[in-house]
């Protein structure tokens, strides 16, 4: 599976089990790498995707969608870090908002601890100035 993760400059992902930030353009960008391919995700952020135009068949949801991905499928994952299964993960895409926002969950510095991206590309999002999509080959 191809994972998506959208971190704080601190690594921070959720605050009191919620999302930090949003931002349609990370969405857009998102469905566009995708390709078509099924992009699975909880009920509450398929909801942001709706404003974004794209095939609906190509979002899937489900309350646990990490277990769900396939190989060389999506998913948008704004749960727990504990819940990934790292060994179905074929690529790790980080979405840096660059701004520290308040957390109480933080993505496991280890598990990109001496790894390089593989690519990197700055985009203005509709939200933020400066959004940053980092890919790690798992």
């Amino acid at each position: 599976m191809n994972l998506v993760v959208c971190l704080d400059k601190n690594g921070g992902m959720l605050f009191n089990k919620r999302r930090q930030s949003r931002d349609s353009a990370v969405y857009e960008k998102l469905l566009t790498l995708a390709q078509g391919a099924p992009v699975w995700m909880t009920a509450s952020a398929a909801a942001l995707f709706a404003a974004v135009q794209h095939n609906p068949a190509d979002v899937r949801t489900d309350e646990a969608p990490v277990t769900k991905a396939g190989r060389g499928e999506w998913c948008f994952f704004e749960g727990h870090p504990s819940l990934i299964p790292w060994e179905n993960v074929e690529q790790l895409h980080v979405v840096l908002w660059n701004r520290a926002y308040p957390s109480d969950t933080r993505f496991p510095d280890d598990e990109l601890q001496g790894k390089k991206p593989v690519s990197k590309e700055n985009f203005p999002g509709t939200s933020h100035d400066k959004i940053t999509w980092e890919v790690y080959a798992l």
